[in-house]
């Protein structure tokens, strides 16, 4: 996006602004795009390999980094950040990730943005709360910008993380501590 917004600024600068809330589509915004896509993605991608349902479940247990963690406060303390992960934009991600890998991508055609108040901004849909089977289904009434829900969404990713780590350095069990003071 910063790569967009100097080429927006360049274009003002030869040509005039361009006007509120008008589009711009160039390599630029074509790439932010994919990084965005790319990035709901990799969210979903972590979530899965965090926990995950197996296909049968009376066969199979569930499947993740969590499930195969002993029981103990460590595992609880991993359960319960990664709760306050999934109230952060996670499943909103899932969803998304979920309509561009098997669907189409949230935007139809080329992938553009808007300019509003000199800003280039990636248009993002309204919160998201179940599956969706068409972007016909989404709506973009709330001004969401793409950059702003993957900012977010990074944050809470490293937050998450944070706190994984953190529980692994507070619970570190009895066999793997020194006996040396």
């Amino acid at each position: 996006m910063d790569r967009a917004q100097k080429q927006y600024i360049e274009w003002s600068a030869t040509t005039g602004e361009l006007p509120d809330g008008g589009g711009m589509m160039d390599s630029t915004t074509e790439d932010a795009w994919y990084a965005l896509e790319e990035s709901l993605v990799w969210a979903r991608t972590l979530d899965d390999r965090l926990r995950r349902p197996p296909v049968d479940r009376r066969r199979y247990p569930d499947q993740g980094l969590i499930p195969a963690l002993a029981d103990g406060p460590r595992r609880e303390a991993v359960i319960a950040a990664r709760a306050r992960l999934l109230t952060t934009g996670m499943n909103e991600a899932r969803y998304l990730s979920g309509l561009n890998l098997h669907m189409q991508s949230i935007q139809a055609g080329s992938k553009g943005a808007r300019v509003r108040s000199g800003r280039v901004l990636l248009p993002f849909p309204d919160k998201v709360d179940g599956s969706i089977s068409h972007r016909w289904q989404l709506t973009f009434n709330d001004d969401r910008d793409a950059l702003s829900f993957a900012d977010h969404l990074m944050e809470s990713v490293e937050l998450f993380m944070d706190e994984m780590l953190e529980a692994f350095e507070q619970h570190v069990p009895e066999r793997f501590r020194s006996t040396e003071s």
